[in-house]
C-alpha cells in the first residue's frame, strides 16, 4: 500500500508541476518556497476557499456563469469543464456543497487547496450520489485567484439517502 501512495504522491506532483517541491508527511502538501514561507497564510486560505464555495454556489443556483466565473479563463480546464457544467445542468437538479476545505501550499505561480465535495441527485435520471477528495489548483488572474485545474483523488459513492 505504501508504495501505492508513493506513486500518487509522485504523479499529483509531477502532474501539478511542483516536482521541485517537497511533499508533506500526508503525500500532499507542497513545501513553501524561500518566496512565500513568510507569508501570512491566512489571507490565501481563505481567498482560495472563497472561490471554492463561489463554485459551489454556482452549481447549487445552476448558473453557468457564476461556476465558470471562478475559472481562470485560460485554463485547459475551462472549455470542456464549461461544457460538461452546461449538460449538468439541462439533465440534473443538484446539491452541491463542501464538507472539507484544507488549504495546501502554494509557489510562485499555483497555489493548491484540497476540498472534499458532496453531490446529491435532487432530480433527473440515473446519478450516483458521491463524495469526492479533490485538489484543486488555483492560479491568479488579474490579481484573483481562479481555479486552474482539478485533481481527482478518491470518488466514494454515496448510498441512496
Amino acid at each position: 500500500m505504501k508504495l501505492k501512495q508513493s506513486s500518487v504522491r509522485l504523479t499529483i506532483a509531477l502532474a501539478l508541476g511542483l516536482a521541485t517541491h517537497c511533499c508533506d508527511p500526508t503525500g500532499i502538501g507542497v513545501a513553501l518556497n524561500a518566496a512565500h514561507a513568510e507569508e501570512s497564510t491566512e489571507g490565501i486560505e481563505a481567498e482560495l476557499r472563497a472561490v471554492v464555495e463561489a463554485n459551489l454556489e454556482g452549481v447549487a443556483k445552476e448558473d453557468v456563469d457564476a461556476a465558470m466565473g471562478t475559472f481562470h479563463s485560460q485554463s485547459p480546464s475551462y472549455l470542456p469543464t464549461k461544457q460538461a457544467t452546461e449538460q449538468l445542468f439541462k439533465l440534473y437538479d443538484v446539491e452541491a456543497s463542501l464538507d472539507e476545505y484544507h488549504y495546501v501550499g502554494r509557489d510562485e505561480t499555483y497555489a493548491i487547496a484540497r476540498v472534499v465535495q458532496r453531490v446529491v441527485k435532487i432530480k433527473g435520471p440515473a446519478f450516483k450520489n458521491n463524495s469526492m477528495d479533490t485538489l484543486w489548483v488555483f492560479r491568479q488572474e488579474e490579481g484573483k485567484w481562479k481555479l486552474w485545474t482539478m485533481a481527482t483523488l478518491t470518488i466514494k459513492f454515496l448510498e441512496e439517502e
